[in-house]
């Protein structure tokens, strides 16, 4: 017991030590150039030899981790907020040494020779940092870069009337078909969206023999395919006296809200043919899109929407009006979870009673904390996680953006 307690006693005393090796005392002294800045700076360790190294140790972990007055703004580079690309800075600090690539040519001048104090060394020294280099090379790689979330696209013609389907638009319409593989290939010279091309609209549709999905829930569909946005174009022949020309009107929608986000029309010059598929090919070759696409991208960017319900199961023992394990009742305890998980703790009650908790919006942030998209799901899902948390067992179940909770039991 008493050699456990020492070898215990011994490897906190070695984490304290290691915890404050690198000093705070970090300071510019001079700039010859932005990359020749001398820093004064100051090392400690238990082996006099180690002093020198862990006081220029001390500079990188300083603009780092604390940030030094001058360099970068004061502030430093990695925050509790930054995903920390730690294989690149802790490379600083390990045998791999990559603090030495941004040392200056000046040789390292002692200020004060290392002395023991309480048995740990202490020296101050001048050390030359290529300093330009050193912020180009932080600025690059500090951070794990998230990739950039591009809305998924789906193009379907417009149907003009109430009991059409797409499947039967596309199956019997050449023209509409190739007009929506020429949409495709104009919206893939951009390479901020990702669309899906005519094969997952088949496969997709075809669901429809399938399952015996009713033509009312196409959208539903569309919403399955994990299309963000849906393009609906209308496809206009114009006659004119020396021939024809094609105007395309496309409408962009939020798939799960069916909320309007852009619209342009794309038309082709006239000419003297009878092949609308020429013409189709023409009015989107000659158009540019980028306005469209742009539009998209910044609806995209701004959080979406859900409707909630929290329902308790008809054969519970228990209302919302119950204390929960953590001592707060059911009611709170929903409240407190859409805080935590709402865009900016942004929802809109619409009621409550002894058995249900209604929100009539809830915004929902476009990605998780590990960047992946939030679908109505994903965030259902996290819902659910949290309640448990609390002692509330549920499930859960989603359409488009419709979520609704159903409470089980509690705790």
């Amino acid at each position: 017991m008493k050699n456990t307690l020492l070898t215990l006693i011994v490897l906190l005393a070695a984490g304290s030590v290691s915890a404050q090796e690198y000093l705070s005392a970090v300071y510019k002294e001079s700039e010859k150039d932005i990359n020749a800045v001398i820093f004064r700076t100051t090392g400690k360790a238990r082996e006099k030899d180690n002093v020198e190294k862990n006081a220029i140790l001390s500079i990188f972990h300083n603009i780092i981790y604390e940030g030094v007055p001058g360099v970068n703004d004061g502030k430093p580079f990695v925050t509790p907020n930054t995903r920390e690309n730690k294989v690149y800075t802790k490379s600083y600090f390990n045998s791999e040494c990559r603090y030495k690539q941004f040392l200056g040519d000046k040789e390292i001048e002692v200020v004060s020779r290392p002395k023991k104090n309480d048995g740990v060394y202490q020296g101050t020294y001048l050390v030359e940092i290529k300093l330009e280099n050193l912020l180009r090379s932080l600025e690059k790689n500090v951070e794990i870069e998230q990739p950039t979330l591009k809305p998924s696209i789906m193009i379907v013609p417009l149907k003009l009337k109430k009991n059409e389907s797409y499947k039967s638009l596309l199956a019997n319409n050449r023209t509409l078909r190739t007009a929506v593989t020429k949409i495709q290939e104009a919206f893939g010279r951009f390479k901020d969206i990702e669309t899906q091309n005519a094969a997952a609209l088949d496969k997709l549709l075809d669901g429809l023999d399938q399952y015996d999905v009713p033509t009312s829930n196409e959208r539903e569909l569309l919403r399955r395919a994990e299309a963000d946005v849906l393009v609906e174009f209308d496809l206009v022949v114009v006659e004119e006296k020396n021939g024809k020309k094609v105007s395309i009107n496309l409408n962009a929608y939020e798939t799960a809200t069916l909320n309007y986000w852009a619209s342009t029309v794309v038309s082709s010059k006239v000419r003297d043919i009878n092949d609308v598929d020429a013409l189709c090919a023409d009015a989107l070759k000659g158009h540019s899109l980028r306005g469209f696409i742009d539009e998209i991208c910044k609806e995209f960017k701004k959080p979406t929407s859900a409707l909630m319900d929290f329902t308790i199961s008809y054969d519970a023992d228990f209302t919302m009006y119950d204390i929960c394990k953590n001592g707060e009742t059911v009611e709170d305890n929903i409240r407190v979870v859409l805080d935590n998980n709402a865009y900016k703790k942004q929802y809109r009650e619409k009621g409550a009673n002894k058995g249900a908790f209604y929100c009539d919006e809830v915004l929902i942030p476009r990605a998780d904390d590990r960047n992946r998209k939030m679908t109505a799901g994903r965030f259902a899902s996290i819902i659910n996680k949290e309640l448990r948390k609390m002692g509330i067992r549920c499930e859960h179940f989603t359409e488009g953006n419709k979520i609704i909770i159903t409470l089980l039991s509690i705790e």
